[in-house]
């Protein structure tokens, strides 16, 4: 079964504190080296941050666990 992409109403209720915090760049971490200025970040809207945590999810530029990855399907199948 192949589920849609993700989009950023997916992402409605989570604070974008938390997104922002998954998509910033960190340049000593490997896995956070290709993520996003803090300084872009900030300048963003909360709608625009949600569009970015969608497309890097969806095109693979954001990796997560794969209790993380079962833990949003499971959430989108529920709306």
């Amino acid at each position: 079964m192949t589920l849609r992409p993700f989009t950023s109403k997916d992402f409605a209720d989570e604070p974008v504190i938390n997104l922002m915090s998954r998509l910033v760049k960190i340049p000593d971490l490997p896995h956070k080296k290709n993520g996003v200025e803090l300084e872009k970040l900030k300048s963003m809207t909360p709608e625009e941050i949600r569009v970015e945590f969608a497309q890097r999810l969806n095109d693979g530029r954001l990796r997560f666990s794969t209790y993380t990855h079962k833990h949003l399907d499971d959430k989108r199948r529920t709306k």
